[in-house]
């Protein structure tokens, strides 16, 4: 399941900064305290608009990296 993944991942020293974005159909706010309580950095929902995906991907990779947060 994708919590555990999510869990094992942080947990493992090289990993545990990497960040995780989920995409999911489910968005109730139980469902996303949930990814947030596992790590998960952000959840996107379906179907999602492929230009909110690659500004996400933007922000956790070169704007982060860029110290543009």
């Amino acid at each position: 399941d994708p919590f555990s993944l999510c869990r094992l991942i942080k947990d493992c020293k090289p990993f545990s900064e990497v960040p995780v974005v989920a995409l999911t159909a489910n968005v109730a706010q139980d469902a996303v305290k949930r990814c947030s309580e596992v790590g998960i950095n952000h959840v996107l929902a379906k179907p999602f608009d492929r230009t909110m995906l690659l500004r996400t991907v933007r922000y956790y990779t070169v704007d982060h990296q860029q110290g543009e947060l």
